[in-house]
């Protein structure tokens, strides 16, 4: 029996996690493909744990102290970990590490996503795999990579037992010229009980100057985002290059910290996008989080948008997705969440150019750090 049908959810961060357990939980058969072994987070993120309840249906707060009441910071690891544990518990999800999709496609009757190794099909087929993945396109062929918005952000963090000599205690918001610093220590609990090594300083570096690196890297190809920097990209000497330039513009303790991260490999580049999305939705494929539409780091919200997506599709795919039933649940959830997602990036396109205007902190909304 296909009871209320199947779903394909590629990629696994926090919005494909949130969207795979909504869905199995509500009867539809979910496989949930990422291209990654293992999850190693970068910094800190911020989401309503009230959001986390509805979407997953258990409550986060002994695992995760911090989001109890509202939107408070914490790793990550430790939201993707608590994730993953309550993903391994939900009847009918099936959890896939290693599964890099290089394509998506549909016909009448199911969508299609393809590996290297294997083909599977779903009535649905959900995108959750950033902004470079194939799901985009399948959506929106023409849209199908996001534009440059003109700065690169240096993402990065670091445990407390390798802090340097007078490690940072609360949130900054630095700026020497072109560039801005947002740092902000992040706990890391088991239970809720600090553990040393788990709690960590998180930063988010807005840099205007690197088109050129990200060009000949092939991170950025006319004006279009194909992919990150990641540490194994870095040319030689950029990483002591960086470090000395963070003790330069960032007074101590900062400076030292986000140095002691670029020396450690603990950072990569993160060119940011501009992406007003058209739509969510094509016949059996619909788009999540970043795969559908680009917000600055600055402006936050990314992780709470997400897991709003999650619950939106979790309502519109409640009679299941058999038959003609899946294009058009995923076009009532086209209709519920566009228009948020298109102010949530035009904001970010607004913040974006206003930085990349002037020597300043824009005056939108306050700064805050995303992992992913």
């Amino acid at each position: 029996m296909r009871g209320k049908g199947s779903a394909i959810v590629v990629g696994g961060s926090i919005g494909g996690l949130a969207a795979a357990i909504a869905l199995a939980r509500n009867g539809i058969r979910t496989t949930v493909l990422e291209s990654r072994d293992a999850f190693d987070g970068r910094g800190g993120l911020g989401v309503d744990y009230r959001l986390l309840c509805a979407v997953t249906g258990e409550d986060p707060e002994d695992a995760l102290a911090y989001l109890h009441g509202h939107r408070r910071p914490t790793g990550f690891n430790a939201l993707h970990n608590w994730l993953a544990e309550v993903a391994a518990r939900v009847i009918g999800l099936d959890l896939r590490l290693g599964s890099d999709v290089t394509e998506v496609d549909q016909d009448d009757d199911f969508a299609y996503a393809a590996t290297g190794s294997a083909e599977f099909e779903a009535d649905v087929l959900i995108g959750a795999d950033g902004g470079h993945g194939p799901a985009r396109a399948a959506v929106d062929p023409d849209r199908a990579s996001a534009g440059y918005s003109g700065y690169l952000t240096w993402r990065g963090w670091i445990a407390d037992d390798a802090f340097p000599a007078g490690a940072p205690a609360g949130e900054a918001t630095l700026v020497s010229g072109e560039q801005v610093l947002v740092a902000r220590p992040l706990p890391g609990l088991t239970g809720r009980i600090p553990s040393k090594g788990l709690r960590a300083m998180g930063f988010a570096w807005h840099d205007p100057t690197r088109a050129r690196l990200l060009e000949a890297h092939g991170c950025i190809r006319d004006g279009r985002i194909l992919r990150g920097l990641e540490p194994e990209l870095f040319p030689p000497d950029l990483a002591a290059e960086l470090a000395e330039q963070a003790r330069r513009c960032w007074p101590a303790p900062w400076g030292a910290a986000v140095a002691e991260c670029f020396e450690q490999g603990l950072v990569h580049g993160a060119p940011t996008g501009d992406q007003l999305p058209e739509r969510l939705a094509h016949g059996r494929v619909a788009l999540l989080g970043s795969a559908a539409y680009t917000r600055a780091p600055a402006i936050g919200h990314g992780d709470n948008a997400s897991v709003d997506d999650a619950l939106a599709l979790r309502d519109s795919l409640a009679a299941g997705v058999l038959g003609s039933r899946g294009p058009a649940a995923l076009t009532v959830y086209e209709g519920l969440r566009l228009a948020p997602a298109r102010e949530l990036a035009a904001a970010s396109r607004r913040w974006g150019g206003a930085y990349t205007g002037s020597a300043s902190v824009p005056g939108d909304p306050s700064p805050s750090m995303s992992n992913r």
